[in-house]
């Protein structure tokens, strides 16, 4: 079942019953009729005991108010008693306590009342199978302490109804003191203008303390401003009386307390300005009440009258003083023009942001707000990276001198050689059998120009020894081969390729590379920059390189050309930069060595170094 506390008419029902307006004996019957139809119960009993009395409960009040209810209530008087005694001894356990007899439902529910002598229950009566409606605890809190509120009293009803109605002054004097704090804050919600609450809430402290005169004065900074008083339309702020009750009402303010005058030995608050208002008035009892909202003092009432204020009038001015506050609080910052309004939530907004409370979730704020602006608006070196390799300027290749068979190896790729250091040794084998096969063809031919001198031939002795000649030639050139059948470094450096440890015994063709040297006096450092970045490299600009086999040493560059032309790679296009390294070259470096480079391209936030290849992915992508 829906709960019908969350219905407004519930609402406005149990409000109207706690200001209930005819007279005081007609309110059981009308509080019974309430809580009958929220409960849905056919009929109900107010019953009543005296705690120092041994007698039974009595029912004091019944609805409907008919003899047919009271002779059937009267027929169940003893379930009814039982049923109030439960319900009291459950008191402190919200709810409705319910019993089935046969065909009749019984509920209890305690009642709270203003006299400690007399305890109070309600009890609900139904016919059928269908149950009583079980209102939620703080629903049940609120029913219970509506008799509390009123004031109400229980032997009310037993007054000869033709007794002379009390009058106004008469009935409040005896009013709980919470049934009139809320007869006064209730009050204040009848206006929508604040001036005409503030009024209404000075005529009603006058009626209800028979004050001569109850004034209202809202702070206005350190100050208090007079805004009304009762029974007068227009206050005149300029009369010197005027400006001593001000004086008076900034003295209570001050000290944040209330003020009675003339006061009693207990009264530690200084009265100064309340004594001499209260001369210039000619009032013999003055009480000043602070007016808080969270603490914070927003006004001050201030209550004139000849007679002295008794203790549970003080209580009760204080209770509505609580109650009445934050209403009036805000209907004086709602009926403020619509520029104050938004200089007042301007000012509590940053009131928060600035305040103490919520410290660690500002200083996050805070601290998010810093690192966005740092981002955006403190320069950082902006470097672009890309691979690089050690490669030297200029390289020496040896190739074969002839062809024929690798003999022996002196070198590997990394060593480091000397001018004359013997590289690879090629077989000389076959080259020396054609030497002896020259040398014994020159002999040939030279005994055969000797044989055509004897015989006085002198064209066979040119004959032969034109073959003798090209026989010689042949044979230096085979000789100068077997010279060159050592490959020796022609400069000190370092073998950069030439690895011939697996090709011994193997052929080689003539003019075939074998070796390749490199010296570590010009090398220079070659870059493989990014397409998208390359828009950012420019000649001079400086940089650093850290080699991948010892990161941590950082040696500085400058970059000295581009070319123009991109090369094809596994991510991308590429572009080469050649880059001098401006730092000497360290012992350990080696042609063909890798690492890392960062040139400096300039400043960039850090927002837009952290973001840029997003940013620039998208932008690609979601281009049309």
């Amino acid at each position: 079942m829906t709960n019908s506390f969350t219905r407004p008419k519930v609402q406005d029902e149990l409000e109207q019953l706690w200001r209930f307006p005819s007279a005081s004996h007609l309110f059981p019957a009308e509080m019974l009729r309430v809580f009958c139809d929220q409960m849905n119960a056919a009929s109900g009993v107010w019953m009543v005991h005296e705690k120092s009395s041994d007698k039974a409960w009595v029912a004091c009040a019944h609805w409907p108010e008919a003899e047919e209810t009271r002779q059937r209530l009267a027929s169940q008087l003893q379930l009814l008693q039982e049923m109030s005694a439960k319900a009291r001894e459950r008191e402190g356990k919200p709810g409705l306590l319910t019993r089935v007899e046969g065909a009749l439902r019984v509920g209890a529910l305690p009642l709270e009342l203003s006299s400690d002598s007399l305890e109070s229950a309600v009890v609900f009566l139904r016919y059928g199978e269908e149950d009583f409606y079980h209102p939620d605890p703080r629903h049940c809190r609120l029913l219970a302490d509506t008799p509390l509120i009123y004031g109400a009293d229980p032997y009310d009803v037993i007054r000869p109804r033709d007794e002379k109605p009390l009058t106004q002054k008469e009935s409040t004097a005896g009013t709980h003191p919470l049934q009139s704090a809320l007869q006064v804050s209730l009050a204040v919600d009848e206006h929508d203008a604040f001036l005409a609450a503030a009024m209404r809430v000075c005529n009603e402290l006058a009626t209800l303390l028979s004050a001569d005169r109850v004034s209202l004065g809202m702070a206005k900074g350190p100050y208090v401003r007079l805004t009304a008083c009762s029974h007068t339309e227009t206050v005149n702020r300029k009369t010197e009386l005027a400006q001593s009750l001000v004086n008076a009402m900034e003295e209570c303010r001050d000290q944040d307390d209330e003020i009675v005058w003339p006061g009693d030995e207990s009264q530690v608050a200084i009265d100064r300005e309340q004594d001499r208002y209260a001369v210039q008035a000619g009032a013999g009892a003055l009480v000043s009440v602070p007016l808080r909202v969270e603490g914070e003092g927003i006004a001050v009432i201030t209550i004139e009258r000849q007679k002295a204020f008794t203790t549970a009038e003080l209580n009760g001015l204080r209770l509505t003083a609580d109650l009445v506050a934050p209403r009036l609080q805000f209907r004086y910052l709602a009926d403020r023009w619509f520029g104050a309004r938004w200089a007042s939530g301007l000012r509590s907004v940053f009131g928060k942001v600035v305040g103490s409370e919520h410290t660690w979730v500002k200083l996050g704020i805070l601290a998010t707000m810093g690192l966005l602006a740092a981002g955006f608006l403190i320069p950082m070196p902006y470097r672009v990276e890309a691979p690089f390799q050690l490669r030297p300027s200029r390289m020496r290749h040896l190739p074969a001198p002839f062809e024929g068979y690798i003999l022996s190896t002196g070198a590997r790729v990394g060593d480091a050689v000397k001018e004359g250091d013997v590289l690879a040794t090629l077989d000389p084998a076959e080259l020396r059998l054609h030497e002896a096969e020259l040398e014994a063809m020159i002999e040939r031919h030279r005994s055969e120009a000797q044989v055509a001198r004897n015989q006085s031939s002198p064209a066979d002795v040119r004959i032969a020894l034109s073959q003798a000649d090209q026989a010689g030639a042949q044979l230096d050139l085979v000789r100068f081969q077997l010279g060159r059948s050592e490959i020796r470094a022609p400069q000190s450096g370092f073998v950069v390729q030439g690895d011939l440890d697996k090709r011994i015994g193997a052929p080689v063709s003539k003019g075939e590379a074998l070796f390749t040297l490199s010296q570590l006096e010009d090398l220079f450092a070659e870059l493989k920059v990014h397409e998208r970045d390359i828009h950012e490299m420019e000649l001079q600009a400086g940089g650093r390189i850290a080699f991948a086999s010892r990161p941590e040493e950082v040696f500085e560059i400058e970059i000295e050309s581009i070319e123009p032309m991109a090369v094809p790679d596994r991510d991308g296009n590429r572009f080469l930069v050649r880059a001098r390294i401006v730092d000497a070259p360290a012992k350990w470096w080696r042609p063909g060595m890798t690492g890392l480079c960062k040139v400096d391209v300039g400043t960039r936030s850090p927002v837009y170094i952290f973001s840029h290849r997003a940013v620039d992915f998208l932008r690609l992508k979601l281009w049309f």
